[in-house]
């Protein structure tokens, strides 16, 4: 399939790109393989207390004592064993110079990048070319780590939050749409912290009453990171409740359940119901995440089935339903009671 040309471009900027940053790491590479010392090779795998064929600093067989070749092969084994060391610590050098550093130090768990989302009308053209993409950058991926053994697990966790405002002298409860303000004043809280090693990281949900958090650092395969689990949860809990107001709670609940039942009502600033993304009966636009993500996934979802999501439960036909009231009795499996 031919591509656009604006895609074509882009692949070549990043071709031309990812060679500029390779290059210096290429040619430190080739500077360690001339210099390994062809003499210093074992030809077959080292044992303790026996060894059928090895070869000596003068790179010729030589039928000694299997103590004196055991000696030389290990030797040679711990000469390689070194260098590979410095090669590998001189890369991290340089891809750290490059890149940044890289460790479990300063991995960021959770992503989302701010971008310009395209209308789902103008996405469909690029649709084929998006699978296609999709499915190259997958097999590059996995035929770069499918030999990959003994690498490190990392792993977190994430929990998300509703922020909601309580009126305690009327007893009501309403969301609050300042997740954005909290989880800058978050950020900015986490920015003097960087030298302790325990953080956080806050994430936007799709709610603007929401927030996510995961650990700043990601958890180990050792045993002993099982430990920073709930001491994590409960360190994000206490610096989001440094960032609420008095009024305001933090519950980690999936929903809130009086959501679209209040009309203009519901939020704190209150919002007006429907708006252009949603175009609800129940919900205004406002109590959407502005970040551009969100917003748009509303819409083209729409946009893609032709009408709008339909969240209303049939009613159940019960003598009890107002509803149902001036209807004949039921004869039928839609209803238990007549």
């Amino acid at each position: 399939m031919d591509m656009p040309n604006e895609h074509l471009d882009c692949r070549r900027q990043d071709q031309l790109r990812e060679q500029e940053l390779l290059l210096p790491l290429a040619n430190h590479n080739n500077l360690l393989k001339r210099n390994v010392n062809p003499t210093h090779r074992a030809t077959t795998a080292v044992s303790p207390t026996t060894v059928t064929t090895a070869t000596t600093t003068s790179g010729v067989h030589n039928p000694c004592s299997n103590q004196n070749i055991t000696a030389t092969a290990i030797a040679a084994s711990a000469t390689i064993t070194t260098r590979r060391r410095v090669h590998w610590i001189l890369s991290f050098f340089f891809s750290t110079w490059l890149v940044g550093p890289v460790s479990c130090l300063s991995i960021t768990m959770g992503l989302l990048k701010v971008g310009v989302p395209q209308p789902w009308e103008k996405s469909k053209k690029n649709l084929t070319y998006v699978r296609q993409a999709g499915v190259r950058q997958f097999l590059s991926q996995y035929k770069k780590v499918k030999d990959l053994e003994g690498d490190e697990l990392l792993w977190g966790d994430e929990i998300e939050y509703g922020i909601f405002h309580v009126n305690k002298d009327q007893k009501e409860i309403r969301l609050s749409l300042r997740a954005k303000e909290v989880m800058e004043l978050l950020k900015d809280k986490e920015e003097s912290h960087q030298h302790h090693v325990e953080g956080c990281n806050w994430v936007p949900e799709y709610g603007a009453w929401m927030i996510e958090s995961t650990p700043r650092r990601p958890y180990s395969g050792y045993a002993i990171d099982l430990l920073r689990v709930e001491r994590n949860m409960r360190l994000r809990r206490r610096r989001l409740l440094t960032a609420l107001k008095e009024d305001e709670i933090a519950p980690t609940v999936a929903t809130f359940p009086l959501l679209g039942a209040l009309g203009d009502d519901g939020t704190v600033p209150s919002t007006k119901v429907g708006g252009p993304r949603t175009m609800s009966e129940y919900i205004g636009d406002e109590i959407i995440n502005p970040h551009p993500r969100f917003g748009t996934l509303t819409e083209n979802i729409r946009s893609r089935r032709g009408e709008k999501v339909n969240i209303r439960v049939p009613l159940f036909r019960d003598v009890n339903t107002p509803e149902y009231k001036d209807y004949p009795p039921s004869t039928g499996v839609d209803g238990c009671c007549g």
